[in-house]
């Protein structure tokens, strides 16, 4: 009895370490991605900013952490992605998300275009960001990022507060399983005549680890019933 009895404190010792340990993650991802990636696209990009920066890594630090778009008293686009639209405010677009493995997910955060600093930066940055916006995504094969409606309102408008930590939008629904693809389209942005993004995370649900802690401990009980 003491022997058994051991073994489950011990499964569940591991259950609560793995529980508490930060799962691993890659660009374009916050937890447990199991290999997974996400390639970006988009309706249009100026040549220096694609959509492939907003899930590189290059727009954040510190998993995510610090917007590093900012350099000195201006703003480095090269490390966003920004789409041009000829003088005129964005009326429609879109970023697409494609996963090479089909995912669960609980939630996406979303940091927008960067601000430059007061009157000595890029004081039109912060009218660069997304703004009305849906969030769609796709399942089983479809690469099309529509069909099932995750999210829609105004995103958050980015400023750069002191410390350099910038405003985020940690949009959460229910979890849908299966994801391929996910879209953001837009329709504004805050009133300049390009849009973008800076970085997009997407949170896979996190039971993952836990799973493996009780798969752990069923092996254990199962071993001391025969």
């Amino acid at each position: 009895m003491k022997t058994r009895t051991s073994l489950i404190l011990l499964a569940l010792g591991v259950l609560a370490l793995v529980a508490v340990q930060p799962a691993p993650c890659s660009a374009g991802f916050i937890g447990d991605t199991a290999g997974n990636t996400v390639t970006a696209t988009a309706d249009r990009w100026e040549s220096y900013a694609p959509p492939s920066n907003l899930v590189d890594g290059s727009g954040m630090s510190d998993s995510p952490v610090l917007m590093t778009s900012k350099v000195n008293s201006g703003v480095n686009w090269a490390v966003q992605w920004l789409a041009a639209y000829g003088g005129a405010s964005p009326t429609s677009g879109y970023a697409l998300f494609t996963f090479t493995k089909n995912t669960s997910l609980d939630e996406i955060v979303i940091w927008n275009a960067g601000d430059g600093e007061g009157g000595s930066g890029d004081t039109w940055a912060t009218r660069r960001g997304m703004k009305a916006v849906t969030i769609t995504c796709s399942t089983g094969a479809d690469t099309t990022g529509t069909g099932t409606s995750l999210w829609s309102g105004n995103l958050t408008q980015c400023t750069w507060p002191a410390g350099g930590q910038p405003y985020t939008d940690d949009l959460t629904f229910t979890k849908v399983a299966n994801v391929k693809a996910v879209k953001i389209a837009y329709t504004s942005n805050w009133g300049g005549d390009y849009v973008g993004l800076s970085e997009v995370r997407f949170a896979p649900e996190p039971a993952t680890m836990a799973l493996l802690g009780l798969g752990g401990l069923g092996l254990l009980l199962g071993r001391k019933r025969r």
